[in-house]
């Protein structure tokens, strides 16, 4: 395990040169200023302006579970627009979401499993600007890679119990659980 950690860690410090330290094996933390950087480059006007206002109207109109569940909707769409691919290994669907996300513009995501399910952690994800509230782009944005990421599942041939939620959501890492229903 260790061995394959560190051929990651090498992996990941080379595709991101500069901008993130590794601090332990599942996070990364970014410099202010680089992050404040990044930030700025990855903000595109227009729309994540769109996506902020689409995503605030939505949560904030429909009763809670029915706006999150459009924004799942919406994500399992995209999802579908963009599928990943047959993969194999978790390295190939790490590899795939990447891919997606990179064009996108929405970062990256470290992937490992256990016996349960999958454990996704996605560094670098559009930030909220300084206009919008952080909660609600959050919930939004964390409810669309939620309908992504059960139907990318699905397609790699999970069954429909099979779902994805937000454990935890912070600066610098959105923290994921896919797994079947019964296991929650």
């Amino acid at each position: 395990m260790t061995r394959w950690v560190n051929i990651r860690k090498q992996r990941l410090n080379s595709t991101l040169n500069i901008f993130w330290t590794i601090n332990t094996m599942t996070n990364l933390t970014i410099n202010p200023a680089l992050r404040k950087y990044h930030r700025q480059q990855q903000y595109v006007a227009g729309w994540q302006d769109l996506s902020a206002l689409f995503f605030s109207g939505i949560l904030q109109t429909a009763e809670s579970e029915d706006g999150r569940a459009f924004l799942h909707m919406i994500g399992a769409n995209l999802a579908r627009r963009f599928p990943l691919g047959d993969v194999q290994t978790l390295g190939e669907l790490e590899d795939g979401a990447n891919a997606v996300l990179s064009h996108f513009g929405w970062g990256i995501v470290n992937i490992d499993a256990d016996e349960q399910g999958i454990n996704l952690r996605h560094h670098a994800w559009p930030y909220a600007t300084e206009a919008d509230d952080p909660e609600l782009w959050l919930a939004g944005f964390s409810a669309v890679l939620e309908g992504c990421w059960t139907t990318w599942m699905q397609t790699q041939g999970a069954m429909s119990e099979f779902v994805t939620f937000l454990t935890y959501g912070g600066e610098n890492a959105l923290n994921f659980r896919c797994q079947y229903k019964d296991k929650e």
